[in-house]
């Protein structure tokens, strides 16, 4: 049984403070006034690492690192409220009934495809102007189309012919 303690281990131990044994103490430890300005860490069973550091004025943070250190789950704990940021391979929220999101913006941006499917209708209201840009081909395809100007024209421009495929073409009717 060891009893003696080296200088270099003596220095080691008050750099870093004893782990909490679980989570509730993390979080215990977290809310407390006060808490050191260092972070607290808790190894998982997993080889990842749970960060919490107070960082003052109303700010903590909950960190969840994976074995190579890289930050897999965030949340700031901020006066606006909490912030959640994730880095994961897949990304999946399944709920029974809905799904709601309510935010000022909603940008999503996808390095390769967007898929949108449902078994039911799709519904879009937009207040402002809609703007859809697209570098290849476009196609609208349904077993009944209609296109509605409420007010004001609409126009149709191509660089070449416009073609228009009907059994009858009914003009101002």
């Amino acid at each position: 049984m060891k009893t003696s303690v080296t200088p270099q281990e003596f220095a080691h131990r008050e750099e870093e403070p004893e782990p909490p044994a679980s989570l509730p103490e993390l979080l215990a430890d977290i809310a407390s006034p006060d808490i050191a300005s260092t972070p607290q860490r808790m190894a998982l069973s997993s080889g990842r690492v749970i960060e919490a550091d107070a960082e003052g004025l109303g700010r903590d943070r909950l960190t969840i690192r994976s074995k190579t250190g890289e930050v897999e789950l965030e949340i700031c704990l901020t006066e606006k409220g909490p912030l959640l940021r994730f880095r994961a391979a897949d990304v999946e929220l399944e709920a029974t009934r809905e799904v709601k999101v309510q935010c000022e913006d909603f940008v999503v941006q996808a390095k390769k495809d967007i898929v949108q499917e449902s078994g039911g209708d799709l519904r879009q209201r937009i207040g402002g102007r809609a703007d859809v840009k697209v570098r290849r081909k476009m196609t609208l395809a349904a077993a009944e189309a209609r296109l509605v100007a409420k007010r004001g024209n609409v126009e149709i421009e191509a660089n070449d012919d416009v073609e228009v495929v009907g059994e009858r073409i009914k003009l101002n009717c």
